[in-house]
């Protein structure tokens, strides 16, 4: 398992992207990891290796994205992902997460 772990990391670490979105009230966020791509095999293979998500495809555009909303479903990619993680998704992850907290109120 950890080798599809390993491989997933590096897929996010390359086309992915974590981020905390603020809803239009300001009162609202929402964590989210999402992987974009042209073609369903690598995000059925992603969606595999980590275990939870769902793969949304486009009928105007040729892209599909695998994403992971709310706090629980993002943090549980993430510790799996975290060991093959690079610095720059930590940092974008680290970000999200420490917007998500303020908004919450937890820091």
């Amino acid at each position: 398992m950890s080798e599809a772990l390993a491989w997933a990391a590096g897929l996010f670490d390359g086309e992915g992207h974590a981020r905390c979105q603020r809803y239009k009230n300001g009162r609202q966020y929402q964590l989210s990891l999402v992987v974009g791509q042209r073609h369903t095999e690598v995000l059925d293979r992603f969606q595999e290796a980590v275990e939870i998500g769902k793969i949304y495809s486009s009928p105007s555009k040729p892209v599909h994205r695998y994403c992971v909303y709310t706090f629980e479903k993002v943090q549980y990619v993430v510790v799996q992902l975290w060991p093959w993680l690079g610095s720059v998704k930590r940092d974008q992850i680290t970000q999200a997460f420490n917007l998500y907290y303020q908004g919450k109120g937890l820091r």
